[in-house]
């Protein structure tokens, strides 16, 4: 896309943005009610080109936001500010990250951050062997 894209971040609250992943990993459904087409979701969550959705990150070279224990189904979607969206449909997790790393001199950096969270809160459960 050459520096152009039909995106800007992610405006919006964790409640919305919440309610919004668990429909999308829902297949389109909210509370019994069809808001997207399986299609549309799938268009949204599944890799159309160069590892990009046309939604979300899938396996493009933003995607390492995901942390290393996602499946592969898992997708997300991140903002210049700083905010991420990481969705696990193979295990209904998701995580909302809303920071704003350029406040006050644009000089912030969350890289680190935002994937050491999704290792953690996508990290895969531990079961006691004992």
């Amino acid at each position: 896309m050459p520096g152009t894209s039909g995106n800007a971040g992610l405006f919006s609250t964790a409640l919305d943005l919440s309610v919004y992943c668990r429909m999308v990993m829902g297949h389109g459904l909210w509370k019994g009610k069809r808001v997207l087409s399986r299609e549309a979701v799938e268009v949204l969550t599944a890799v159309q080109t160069h590892g990009h959705a046309y939604g979300f990150d899938v396996a493009s070279s933003y995607a390492w936001i995901k942390g290393m224990h996602v499946s592969e189904q898992a997708f997300c979607h991140s903002g210049y500010t700083g905010v991420s969206v990481v969705c696990g449909p193979a295990v209904q997790i998701y995580l909302i990250i809303l920071t704003n790393r350029v406040h006050l001199y644009d000089a912030g950096t969350c890289k680190l951050l935002r994937r050491e969270i999704a290792e953690i809160v996508l990290a895969p459960p531990v079961h006691d062997v004992g």
